[in-house]
Formats: structure tokens, sequence, C-alpha cells
């Protein structure tokens, strides 16, 4: 019915509220409440500025503002648009159609991952690479689709810390730091005996039983290897990938549970980024970060033991550098552990953008729009890299202030013990280069351990990630054991709507009011209405994807709302609007429970008009 269509010759009425193809037509009708209320050609209306012409002026700055709180940027330029488009709608040519997004402002179907694309390509201008850092964040409207990713504050709760000790085992967590304590034990005996042995063969007394400490020496460096690599085993094999598994299981559980109005809020990018960043996180880097955490505090308090032993008058010199140390420590992990949340939340719009990149590639092409996307990866991809530079200027800032007081630590042991040698104090020569040499180990030391312990409360942002996803609010429960339907059921297959109402999802409007309607038994039934009527919504209704909020639905005088998921959706049949193939066979396609015969698949395809294109292929039914 366009221009250069069929019907080009003809005299066509249309009838619709599609406001961008009024500049394509001859006459234009406006009619309220079953009478016209105006009547002209479109450029008669436009200058009249009357009903018509408010229409189209609101409906581009509606669509507009809409488009630019969607991604949750506006551009400098978008502004200066909005001011002359009075001027362009006034202007149109009738036979040019209005360049305007026809993406209505209903959150009704909050879904707009099928959207994305196309809405992004109908934006006014390019902003270019000067102008990127012009961009600022634009007011959320209350309704807005997408909510906005929180970023928690502060230290990271002690119940996340549970919570990742649970998902390794109390157990395994037990015996970890069980077996550590006894391998560092192991390691202080050793040098101790080396001590010993050396002040037993002295110039003045040589011991010649050589073949004992060796032995000792030996039995004490092999029960070290031992229980150093049973505390390996303990980390990476059990703790590690119990965690991992466990953590993964429950996230992927409760996003599975969770209502469409989840994923109708939540990009993809952001979902990605927790399957993806963070899981790997606790896969690799996190039981890296304990177990380089736990080695290293061992070893400092196995350096400050073996001090203050060889050389008692030290602890006058740890106690207040103890306060410095821990001081220091909280001083660096709450920067950088902010820097990691930083990081971690401005990540997700790099991964929501690749990924809307790749699904619109071709309209992208073919609006030769490849600038502008490039513009915008680049400018995410820098937004997340503002966090780099703080981070490493932290750890130089960091390291700096470690190895002077390791310094100050190593000064105090050598002087306290000439000064003890100076008062005449009784002490073990053998002893005191013990302690300088562990005291010189301690500045190294002393850096990786509060970069471990940095290390982990930022690694640990990751399980709290995590944490947010496995505590989301689930659907109703699958089965409920006390109020389970018959087999049968539904077997008349009567649906009545008892003043039912519904909304997609809290803080929206209602979608459906007062709803009452009886279909009876094999009725055919088609529900008409435009855009937005509800249409869908009914159907949503049916199967518990939405919730009521108000009133009822009766399957066979049973309510569904009081009956289990499970129960519900496995007794009723859709057709999606959208076809979708998932990777597989196409038995799998057809039967994903396997429930059905060969001979009822089979007849599933003659009657799709497919029998004979599956049976040349190779496997058929079981062709991939």
């Amino acid at each position: 019915i366009g221009p250069k269509g069929l019907l080009a010759g003809k005299t066509r009425v249309l009838v619709t509220h599609q406001i961008q193809y009024l500049a394509q037509s001859t006459s234009i009708l406006m009619m309220r409440d079953g009478s016209i209320v105006e009547q002209g050609s479109y450029q008669e209306l436009m200058r009249k500025k009357t009903d018509v012409y408010q229409l189209v002026t609101e409906f581009g700055n509606d669509s507009s503002d809409e488009e630019a709180a969607d991604d949750g940027l506006m551009t400098t330029e978008s502004g200066e648009q909005n001011e002359h488009l009075e001027d362009d709608a006034e202007n149109l040519p009738a036979g040019e159609a209005l360049q305007l997004s026809t993406t209505p402002r209903s959150a009704r179907r909050g879904s707009i991952r099928s959207n994305a694309s196309v809405r992004t390509l109908r934006r006014p201008s390019v902003t270019s690479v000067h102008q990127r850092g012009k961009v600022a964040k634009a007011d959320q409207p209350k309704n807005n689709i997408i909510v906005e990713e929180q970023m928690r504050q502060g230290s990271v709760h002690r119940s996340v810390y549970l919570a990742y000790a649970k998902a390794c085992s109390y157990t395994s967590v037990f015996m970890y730091i069980l077996s550590m304590i006894f391998s560092q034990g192991a390691s202080i005996l050793t040098s101790l005996w080396l001590t010993y042995w050396s002040s037993k063969n002295d110039s003045g007394n040589v011991d010649r039983n050589t073949m004992y400490y060796i032995g000792v020496y030996a039995a004490l460096g092999l029960s070290y290897s031992i229980l150093t690599v049973f505390q390996s085993i303990i980390l990476q094999v059990h703790c590690a990938i119990r965690s991992a598994r466990v953590l993964h299981q429950e996230m992927l559980h409760s996003v599975l549970r969770s209502p469409m109005a989840f994923f109708d809020t939540t990009p993809m990018g952001r979902i990605l980024n927790r399957f993806s960043k963070d899981q790997s996180t606790i896969d690799e880097v996190l039981p890296r970060s304990f177990s380089g955490y736990s080695r290293t505090l061992f070893q400092v308090a196995s350096v400050l033991l073996v001090v203050t032993i060889s050389t008692p008058s030290f602890i006058i010199v740890i106690i207040p550098f103890s306060f410095v140390y821990l001081w220091l420590q909280r001083y660096f992990i709450a920067t950088s552990r902010e820097i990691r949340r930083l990081d971690s939340v401005s990540r997700s719009p790099v991964f929501a953008h690749f990924q809307e990149t790749l699904g619109g590639i071709s309209t992208i092409r073919a609006y030769r729009q490849q600038k502008r996307f490039i513009q915008g990866n680049e400018f995410r991809l820098d937004q997340n890299l503002r966090a780099y530079y703080p981070g490493i200027a932290g750890n130089r800032w960091l390291a700096f202030r470690l190895e002077t007081l390791s310094s100050i630590i190593i000064f105090g042991s050598a002087f306290m013990s000439v000064v003890s040698l100076s008062r005449d104090v009784a002490v073990d020569p053998g002893l005191v280069g013990l302690s300088l040499t562990y005291a010189l180990s301690i500045t190294q030391t002393l850096n990786w351990m509060v970069r471990q312990y940095t290390e982990i409360e930022s690694n640990i942002v990751s399980v709290e990630r995590l944490q947010e996803y496995i505590e989301l609010k689930p659907e109703a429960p699958e089965i409920i054991e006390d109020n389970r339907p018959p087999q049968e059921w539904p077997a008349e297959g009567r649906v009545d709507f008892i003043n039912y109402e519904t909304r997609y999802r809290p803080g929206l409007e209602l979608v459906l009011r007062g709803v009452n309607c009886s279909i009876r038994p094999h009725e055919k039934i088609g529900i008409c209405g435009r855009t937005g009527a509800g249409k869908s919504s009914l159907t949503l209704s049916l199967f518990r994807i939405i919730e009521a909020v108000s009133g009822q639905i009766l399957v066979d005088g049973q309510d569904i709302s009081k009956l289990g998921l499970y129960d519900v959706r496995s007794r009723f049949s859709i057709i999606p609007q959208d076809p979708v193939l998932f990777a597989g066979t196409v038995r799998f396609n057809l039967d994903p429970l396997g429930t059905k015969t060969d001979q009822e698949l089979w007849q599933a395809l003659s009657d799709s008009y497919l029998k004979d294109h599956v049976s040349q292929m190779e496997g058929g039914l079981n062709a991939m």
C-alpha cells in the first residue's frame, strides 16, 4: 500500500496510530469519540499547529528522551536537535516519512535486547571523539527499564567470607589451616635445628655424631615437604574446585529461577560479567591469593617469634610498629577495594556493548555506523581502564612505606642484639644470626603479605557479586506437594478470568485491569487489540510469567496461582512469536524432554511440511 506498492494508483484508507506514516498520506482525518476533529493534508495540519502537530512533536520528543534514558547517556548534540524538532516537522515534505523511533514508551514488554541495535541506529547524531568527554549521565526516570548496577561501598561483610568458607567446606578450611601451622612449625624447627647443630660444633667443642644431626634435619625437611604438598592438595583440589563449583551452581540455579522481570531490567552483559570475569576470579585468582596470604602471614609470625626469642627486648620495637603496619594495611585496602569494585562495575557495559554490536553487526554495516560503535567501545574501555592507574600508584605508595617499616625492623633487631651483648646479657650467637637472617627476609614478606591480603579483599568482591545473584528473589515454587492437580488436569480446558489484574513488575502501572471472561472447552478465541493492549500479557498470565496483583485465573475450576509452576507450565502448550532453534539434533529441538515417539515426531514434521526436508538430511531425526 506504499507509494511504490501494487495499490499505488488506488485510493487507500489506513486506520493507524503509527504517526510516522502521516507524512506519506494525501489527506489526514483525526477522530476522537467517534467524530472528526481535524482534517487536511500533512503540510496544512503542520502549519495550523493543532492536535496532529502536537502529536508529531510530542512523539519525537518522547522517542528521543526514551532512547537517551535507555542507554543512560545523552550527548550535547541531541539537545540541539530537539530545539529544531518543531521546525523540521513543519517543513517535512509530504513524500518523506518521519525518521523517528517507533519504540513505544510503555515498558510493557521490558525485554529490549531485540530492539537495542535498531534503536541506537536511529539516534540523531554521532558523538565525535572530542565530544566523548562531554557525555553526562542522564536522569533516570522512575520507570526506567534497565536498572543501574549497584556498587557496594566499605569493607566486605564477614558473611561473604563465611559464604566462601562454606562453599569450600568448613572441614577443608580447618584442615588447610592446621596443615599450614604444622608445615610452618616444621620450617622453623629446621632452622632452629641447624642453629643448634652449629652451636655444638664450634671450635672448642666438636660433636662428631654427624649422622644423628643429618637424620633429624632430613626428617624435619621431609615433614615440611609432605605437609606443604598436603596443604596444596587441600587448597587447590578440595577448597578451590569445590567452592567454584558450588557458587557457580547456586548462581546458575538462582538466575534460572528468577522471574522474567529480572532479565527485563538486567542487561545481558551484566549477567555475562558475573559468569565470566567474577567466576574466573573465584576459579583461579582467589585460591592463589588465600594461599599467598596464609603463607606470608605464618612467615611473618615465624620471623617475629624467632627474633623475639633470640632478643626478648625486640618486643619493645614490635608493638608500636604493629599498629603502624595495621594502619597502613587498612588505609591501603580501603582504596584498593573500591578501585576493584569500580573496575568490576565499569566492565559490564563493555560486555553489553560488545554483545549488542555482534548481534546487530549486519545492521550497523548497512547503516554505515561502524565508526560510532568503535567510538562507543573505546569510550567504555576508557571508563573501565580509569581505575588501572590509581591501582598502580597505590601499590607504589604501599611498597615505599612497607620497605621503610621493614628496614626499621631489621635495624631494631640488630641494634637490640648489640645492646644485649654490651650489657653482658647471655646471647646465643647462633640464635642472633638466625634472627638477623629471618629479619632480612621480612621486607619482601611484609610486602607480599599486605598485597595478598589486598588481593583477597579485592577478589572477594567477586564472591560478593555472585552472592547478589545467588540471593535473587526466585519465582514461585515449581512444585507444591500439598496442592498438586490431578494427573489428567486440565481435562476439559475451561478458562475463567475473574477480576484479573497484573503488572510486569512492582512500580509499573497495571497492564491488565479487571479482566472478566470465560472461555469454554474447545472454543477458539481470538484476542484483538492494538500494540500494548495486553494480548501478550494474557498469555504470560496463563503461564504465570507475570503474577496476579489481584483476581484469579481458573482452569477447570483450579486456581493456577495456588499450584506449582511446573504443574502449570507443563500442562499448557504455546507457539512462540519468534522461532528458536537450539544447538543439537532435530529430535532434541522437537522433543527436548524425550517424551515422544519417533512416529509422533515424524507426524509433527509432516504437519509442518518439513518431513521431506528432514528425511533427506543425514541422520534424519538425529541430524545436527
